[in-house]
């Protein structure tokens, strides 16, 4: 089953990586265009499941929560892009906060999806089950 990831690939995460990315292969080490592929469908694998957790079917999002989700997964990618080359400090920890700001931004949004239709949480039925002794006429 293929992850989604909000369309986000490899190409966008090398534009913000702090370094020359000319470098960056399909095999270069020590990190390369299918290491930051995986990095993004790990990002995007955690968000599907952080929406389905809340709720939300990803074919109803907002153009705004789709573009904060693709920050979330740059900068995912990112973080672990410069862990992988030996980075750390300000860069690293930048990435890292970002990634977490927008998790956090998206959990404090009570709709994120357009129209806010959230599934409910439970598939128990709200309404009461009509009373056997309800109505009139008894005979006792």
């Amino acid at each position: 089953m293929a992850v989604d990831v909000f369309g986000v690939d490899y190409g966008d995460v090398l534009q913000h990586l702090p370094i020359d990315s000319s470098q960056i292969g399909p095999s270069s080490e020590p990190i390369s265009t299918s290491d930051l592929a995986l990095y993004i469908e790990e990002a995007g694998g955690e968000l599907a499941g952080y929406l389905a957790k809340m709720g939300y079917d990803s074919d109803d999002l907002t153009a705004d929560v789709l573009a904060q989700l693709r920050n979330a997964i740059v900068s995912y990618a990112v973080q672990r892009a410069l862990g992988a080359m030996g980075y750390s400090g300000a860069l690293y920890d930048n990435a890292r906060r970002e990634y977490q700001r927008i998790l956090k931004a998206l959990g404090d949004r009570p709709a994120l999806a357009a129209g806010y239709s959230r599934k409910p949480a439970t598939n128990i039925n709200p309404l009461p089950p009509p009373s056997r002794f309800g109505g009139s006429s008894y005979e006792f």
